[in-house]
């Protein structure tokens, strides 16, 4: 599927998100510059947003290209720390260190995708869960959901009780 058929189709099942103010929770709803990333790297982030969605159970992360960086936004930022991704708060602005990522020795549009995933899940309340196969903990870009993850989901009242 071409980028342009993605990003159309994610930006019209937006198009009535409420916008954010700063100063405030943006509840999984973000914009990014498309100066910033790379087609690849958009098309990650849409993927990341629609696995959040698929793993949730309905539409709580949203994201749509923009042409100016704002509050509630992913953007690219040199991160001092070791880390490639973050998150200010209360949750505004995910960050991710793209010039880091590429010295990486791994598959970077994978490990790219699962940063994303990582900080979209501390956006929108999830913790560091202490398991490093999951996807919200791992230093090492955890890519797939886990039932860790599914607890925690349920535990900060994302989720609900899957009746087996």
């Amino acid at each position: 599927m071409k980028l342009s058929h993605l990003l159309s189709a994610i930006t019209l099942s937006l198009a009535l998100l409420p916008a954010c103010a700063s100063g405030v929770d943006c509840e999984g709803s973000y914009t990014y510059n498309t100066d910033d990333f790379t087609e690849e790297q958009q098309a990650e982030i849409h993927n990341s947003a629609l696995r959040w969605n698929t793993f949730l159970g309905y539409e709580k992360i949203s994201v749509r290209p923009s042409t100016s960086r704002s509050s509630c936004s992913i953007t690219t930022a040199h991160i001092p720390s070791g880390a490639v991704g973050t998150n200010s708060s209360p949750r505004e602005i995910i960050k991710i260190d793209t010039f880091k990522l590429a010295k990486l020795d791994m598959d970077n549009a994978k490990y790219f995708e699962a940063v994303v995933l990582h900080e979209i899940g501390h956006s929108i309340g999830f913790s560091h869960i202490g398991e490093p196969q999951t996807a919200l903990m791992s230093a090492i870009g955890a890519y797939e959901f886990t039932e860790l993850d599914r607890a925690e989901c349920v535990n900060i009242g994302l989720c609900e009780v899957l009746q087996k």
